[in-house]
């Protein structure tokens, strides 16, 4: 499986950068984000985060620290940026953990004509496909239609709002520092609910917006 993790502070998100590193191997990436500006890197393999923060200027500061390490579950097997965590289709931006078991189906449903081979991609291209203004809405009914396992977050840069989601894969959450984890830590334990739509907002924290109906053939608490 991969790992998501998030945090508003960097000190926790170093943490969670740590203990999610075994969950892949395969490639890693970060994604800093802040009002008025992004930076993201993708790397085969392990990544150092101090080195990552050492490219970034002193000056530069962000408000939500965002990554993922990749364990791959598709055909894929070499590395390249397309095929690695986080995928942006348009305004929508997701990374993903778990394995789902329909995209090629719903692929083929909705007309789609990427040619991205790992399973993860549907989420994003669907999320751009569905999207009529509103995007709860839209999280809703994607992730509706998804049968597999997923945790995730998203980001639509449109609106510019994060959300959560479960179904399945295992993912924690802490409200207050808008920290999330695939992997429980001390202060970022709470279980994200499947079937849930959270927002993860830099002012607000963690906090349900909307619903969606799950598919998954595993329940995890």
């Amino acid at each position: 499986m991969c790992g998501i993790f998030a945090s508003k502070c960097l000190t926790e998100y170093s943490r969670l950068f740590l203990a999610n590193q075994q969950r892949g191997t395969f490639a890693s990436s970060l994604y800093f984000w802040s009002r008025d500006k992004r930076w993201m890197r993708k790397v085969p393999g392990k990544l150092s985060l101090t080195d990552s923060l050492d490219m970034l200027d002193a000056e530069d500061a962000y408000e939500l620290f965002l990554g993922h390490v990749q364990a791959p579950t598709s055909s894929c097997r070499n590395w390249s940026s397309d095929t690695s965590h986080p995928f942006i289709v348009n305004d929508w931006i997701v990374a993903h953990n778990g394995v789902l078991e329909n995209d090629e189906q719903l692929k083929k449903e909705h007309t789609l004509t990427y040619d991205n081979p790992v399973d993860s991609y549907i989420i994003p291209s669907l999320l751009d496909s569905m999207y009529v203004g509103d995007p709860v809405r839209c999280v809703s009914e994607t992730c509706s239609m998804l049968k597999g396992t997923f945790g995730c977050w998203m980001y639509n840069t449109r609106h510019r709002k994060f959300y959560i989601t479960r179904s399945g894969s295992t993912l924690y959450y802490n409200p207050d520092t808008s920290s999330v984890s695939s992997v429980k830590a001390p202060k970022v334990a709470e279980t994200i609910k499947e079937g849930i739509i959270y927002e993860m907002s830099i002012d607000e924290g963690i906090y349900q917006v909307g619903e969606f109906k799950t598919n998954s053939p595993f329940l995890i608490l």
